[in-house]
């Protein structure tokens, strides 16, 4: 989970990025401002895990992440680019919208993984929660007036998408790490 994260965290100027001028609405603007300035740097986090375990930048760096986590980054990439407001709503759902620590370190410090492992991990998933992250798509959408029917329907639609997205990455984790013998998808190998 730790690598597909950071691969995906690595990427998520991809994503923000396009939104961080957005436009029509300056608080929205500068709350993603602030969301981004929080974010920065979260893949340094998990990279701090990683060496605990012997894995370096130079490892991740001639690897690549599962089809899942590049699709799950491409396509948030496209609705940043081409409709921002979807893209807001996707936001509190990767953020941990019920606001409190990711059910992964649960888990893991439930089974005993190495708390050092652990520690840059928690310590991303508690710049989330004080941030308060998970509620940054009811901030941004209590600074919209209105959002048309039309546009909800659309919403709608593309949350099944999204979902899709969310599920296939996270099932795409779980088979791979779990019956992989060489975690590290190297370029060189493939």
């Amino acid at each position: 989970m730790v690598i597909e994260n950071y691969h995906f965290l690595f990427r998520e100027s991809y994503f923000d990025a396009p939104v961080l001028s957005y436009v029509p609405n300056t608080k929205v603007r500068l709350a993603m401002n602030e969301f981004f300035s929080e974010e920065y740097g979260h893949d340094e986090l998990l990279l701090k895990a990683l060496n605990r375990i012997g894995i370096s930048r130079d490892d991740l760096a001639h690897t690549i992440p599962l089809p899942q986590t590049m699709a799950l980054c491409n396509g948030l990439a496209y609705w940043a680019h081409n409709d921002p407001l979807f893209f807001f709503t996707t936001l509190g759902i990767l953020e941990g919208k019920d606001i409190r620590q990711d059910s992964f370190l649960d888990a893991a410090f439930r089974i005993g993984i190495d708390p050092e492992f652990l520690r840059p991990v928690k310590a991303h998933s508690d710049i989330n929660l004080q941030g308060e992250h998970g509620s940054l798509t009811r901030k941004i959408f209590s600074q919209i007036p209105v959002v048309d029917e039309e546009t909800m329907k659309r919403m709608r639609t593309q949350t099944y998408l999204f979902v899709e997205l969310y599920d296939a990455f996270y099932s795409a984790v779980w088979r791979h790490y779990s019956t992989a013998g060489e975690i590290l998808r190297r370029v060189d190998h493939l």
